[in-house]
């Protein structure tokens, strides 16, 4: 999944200091992930618990028989998921991966999504107009009715539900804003493409279903290793589309990237430029803006949001949404912002850029260091990208270039996120 190494930057490593692929002089602490993700031989005990779960309230079925590597048959067609499979498979190395034999009843409806995202749309506004293509959102509406699963992709698509019920509601968010956002470079889309895009919209975290769950739920910073699990969930559902079957290259790229960034600062794998696929772009923002309405975002927000996300994002897209977001609400009141603040924000910006040459030059040392200083080391330096991100996500890392194109309320408002940001920094919730 992901491993680290200190040997020079190749094919498939990035640089955790600044997202740069494949060189990077500062980089010490990178990240590899394979070319070609694969599943493990052994089952995920994390997925055939929340399996094991599902199958108390609905009814799965074993398609094909299970084999152990040596030639087992571990379940046998037409077999029922019950609360014994775990100790059945958890132990042996499989011939095929468990994902690809199981089938859940009644586990994908395409009918009853289009009417949840009718709901949605009808009692969001902000979701109304990112959804906008020209007709309403009747065309996003009509291709989300069209999408069909594999009895195996929509088992996933039962057991990521029944693992966090919330997010069935992001992903139909993002599905409805990935489908407006699509017509961004004006190109026509066919109806196969838009569909592919919809399923990777429905699929993008099913990677989440082979992590620890408990990481959702924790309240204080995560760890470094916490963290790298987090981190690998995109290309586990990469692979997991891969397998499964049913599902194009391009929605197991767009699956793959999106948490990538044009700039290269996203993960897994720090691809920027034209190594970011269309699809895994419009994923990524519609990911972005879904997230954001689900945390309600007033509207003045995302349109300062928006104005501050190229480096992140395709102008092609921000240009889209803004236009989608059309006129905006007032912007609240708040102080203005003194000479004082932008100088101590240009200072924490020069500090902050200075730590990744202070991690190298330690690095430089990690002989001279013990086991447990290397790994504090580690520590701090996951924490140190956490805090470069989130001070990035508030534009403040390009004030100058800010200060002639936002207004003075826009500026405010911004320089207003980025007190928000700093201050939850500083009591340790990033």
């Amino acid at each position: 999944m992901i491993r680290f190494s200190r040997r020079r930057l190749g094919p498939g490593f990035a640089c955790l200091a600044c997202g740069n692929a494949h060189s990077c002089p500062r980089g010490k602490i990178r990240y590899m992930s394979s070319a070609a993700p694969s599943l493990p031989e052994q089952a995920n005990p994390h997925f055939v618990e929340s399996l094991v779960e599902l199958s108390a309230t609905r009814e799965i079925e074993v398609t094909e028989d299970v084999y152990a590597q040596n030639g087992i048959k571990l379940l046998a067609k037409g077999a029922r998921v019950d609360s014994s499979l775990y100790d059945r498979v958890i132990q042996h190395k499989l011939r095929r991966p468990i994902e690809t034999s199981l089938a859940c009843r009644d586990a994908f409806d395409s009918a009853q999504l289009r009417r949840e995202a009718e709901a949605l749309l009808e009692a969001s506004p902000i979701l109304r107009r990112l959804a906008d293509d020209s007709h309403g959102s009747e065309r996003s509406l009509k291709t989300l009715a069209r999408v069909r699963l594999t009895p195996q992709a929509a088992t996933l698509f039962a057991v990521a539900e029944h693992r966090r019920p919330e997010r069935r509601t992001h992903q139909v968010k993002a599905c409805l804003i990935a489908l407006s956002l699509a017509k961004a470079d004006g190109s026509t889309h066919d109806s196969r493409s838009l569909i592919g895009l919809a399923q990777a919209s429905l699929l993008h975290d099913i990677g989440e279903c082979y992590i620890d769950p408990a990481i959702f739920t924790r309240e204080e910073v995560l760890g470094q290793e916490e963290w790298r699990a987090l981190a690998s969930h995109p290309i586990i559902g990469a692979a997991i589309a891969r397998e499964l079957g049913g599902l194009s290259a391009d929605v197991q790229t767009a699956i793959l990237q999106h948490h990538e960034r044009l700039d290269g600062s996203g993960y897994p794998r720090g691809v920027s430029g034209e190594g970011l696929s269309r699809s895994g772009a419009i994923l990524g923002m519609a990911d972005t803006l879904a997230g954001m309405l689900g945390h309600d975002y007033p509207l003045s927000r995302l349109s300062v949001a928006l104005r501050i996300m190229p480096r992140e994002f395709s102008p092609a897209l921000v240009s889209r949404a803004t236009r989608l977001l059309g006129a905006r609400e007032p912007l609240m009141e708040m102080r203005g912002v003194s000479r004082a603040e932008v100088e101590e924000i240009r200072h924490i910006r020069e500090r902050i850029g200075a730590i990744p040459g202070l991690f190298s030059q330690l690095l430089d040392e990690q002989a001279r260091l013990s086991p447990l200083h290397r790994e504090g080391l580690e520590n701090l330096f996951f924490r140190f990208i956490r805090v470069k991100r989130a001070f990035s996500s508030t534009g403040m890392d390009g004030l100058e270039s800010l200060v002639p194109v936002l207004s003075g309320e826009e500026l405010a408002e911004t320089c207003q996120e980025a007190r928000c940001v700093l201050g939850r920094v500083h009591s340790s919730q990033i």
